[in-house]
């Protein structure tokens, strides 16, 4: 009965933003005009849907910012949920675009939203998760996008989330679970409360960059970071404090440690453990036994994050980074399927022993039949970069950027797909990679 009483008639409030109403039990809310469009319903050839000439005439080619709001049903047993509705609004009409039929088909004046760096489109909220969504769903990535809680940091503010910092500027908005957890992707109709959520989202998301442009930056202030003081041995130590209410950098030696902050909270990138919503939580964290012992397995390999020294990738073994059922940390050897091994000495081990000496250096008989099961491999050659290169003699691959080689195609795309040849193509104007698990192929990390 409460949600229902949401969507009664609301009264207007004096505020800047002309569009913000205010229901009978004081919750703001978007009151400008709402377009939703069904993109199975657009006729491909034409490409022409109400509210097409508002988004292309009047905000992209004027480059004037947008709100921009993704939703998608809560991810079950182990599915992860596509995007189902692309939200985009100003500050008097939002654009509802239902995408769970259309697959990866967007209409070109989206793709021409998406893809202008002039026109911002801002949000609150954008993390590598939903990145990840975004490429999986639609198989590219957007540019121009502001994340308004990375905004808020640089001007100081301790919310980082969307209703935290609504509150902040005054608004206090309906975000009701269960319609955030609902059906988005339902093959009838939204609801008047899913609409007036997604609409909500977008909208109040670009009165946010309007208020919080008109702050001052704070000097020093910076995205991601966690305010804190120095211990007496100069170690840094974020303050024993909800994670809500601090903003700043992760200090130096928790990132080290794989201590990343995501919109949710902290998490350790190397124990896949999160969120933790506060600094003592991950102080513990960071002293537990297995905390520990990851990170000596990754200190004994290498000094950087996600890299393992040449002569153990030229040897077939890979380091996990969360996918391909390889936990971040582990090993394994993608030659003889051994493993995971949880420590450098057990993979030093393996690779002394018979059965990798018979994969690696097979007869004659071995040889032509690991040549046959390695031909289907070969067809996936065209899938890297020019710079990577089949070595004579051996068949070795390449990499030219970090002088890398592999014996394998899984090892090289873990090596294009790794930090260290990442941070290469970023100082050498290279397009980064990631590997796609679903495609089984590399993508351009911009394009797809």
């Amino acid at each position: 009965a409460a949600a229902d009483a949401g969507v009664r008639a609301a009264q207007p409030v004096e505020s800047t933003q002309p569009a913000v109403r205010r229901d009978h039990e004081g919750f703001d809310f978007f009151g400008g005009r709402i377009i939703t469009v069904d993109l199975k319903s657009v006729d491909w050839n034409t490409e022409d849907f109400d509210g097409r000439p508002w988004l292309v005439e009047d905000r992209v080619r004027r480059k004037l910012p947008l709100g921009w709001a993704l939703e998608r049903d809560p991810d079950r047993d182990g599915f992860e949920s596509p995007i189902a509705a692309m939200v985009f609004a100003d500050e008097s009409t939002a654009l509802v675009v239902r995408t769970h039929r259309s697959s990866e088909w967007l209409p070109v004046a989206m793709m021409r939203a998406l893809c202008s760096e002039g026109c911002k489109k801002v949000t609150v909220g954008y993390d590598a998760s939903l990145r990840m969504r975004m490429q999986s769903t639609f198989n590219f990535q957007p540019v121009g996008i502001v994340d308004g809680s990375e905004f808020a940091l640089r001007k100081g503010l301790q919310e980082s989330g969307f209703k935290a910092l609504c509150e902040r500027m005054g608004w206090r908005l309906r975000r009701d679970p269960t319609v955030l957890c609902s059906s988005w992707a339902q093959w009838q109709g939204l609801s008047p409360h899913q609409v007036r959520h997604a609409a909500d989202g977008a909208f109040f998301a670009l009165a946010l960059y309007d208020r919080l442009q008109a702050l001052p930056d704070v000097a020093g202030a910076r995205p991601g970071d966690l305010g804190g003081h120095s211990q007496p041995n100069g170690a840094p130590r974020a303050a024993a404090s909800v994670l809500g209410d601090a903003c700043g950098e992760v200090p130096t030696a928790w990132a080290e440690e794989g201590i990343v902050k995501r919109v949710d909270g902290l998490w350790c990138e190397l124990c896949d453990k999160g969120p933790m919503m506060s600094a003592i939580v991950a102080e513990r964290h960071m002293e537990s036994a297995k905390h520990k012992k990851k990170l000596e397995v990754r200190r004994g390999y290498s000094a950087a994050p996600g890299e393992l020294p040449q002569e153990l990738v030229a040897e077939g073994i890979v380091l996990g980074d969360g996918t391909a059922d390889l936990q971040v940390g582990w090993l394994k050897c993608v030659h003889c399927e051994a493993g995971p091994f949880n420590s450098i000495q057990m993979a030093l081990a393996h690779i002394g022993s018979k059965k990798h000496q018979r994969h690696t250096a097979p007869s004659l008989v071995e040889a032509q039949s690991a040549k046959q099961q390695r031909d289907p491999e070969a067809d996936k050659l065209w899938n890297l970069p020019d710079y990577v290169t089949v070595e004579d003699g051996t068949g070795a691959l390449l990499c030219a950027l970090c002088s890398a080689k592999a014996t394998g195609l899984q090892p090289m795309f873990m090596h294009l797909h790794g930090d260290k040849h990442a941070r290469k193509c970023r100082s050498l104007g290279h397009p980064e990679l990631m590997f796609v698990k679903e495609r089984g192929r590399l993508e351009m990390m911009n394009t797809g």
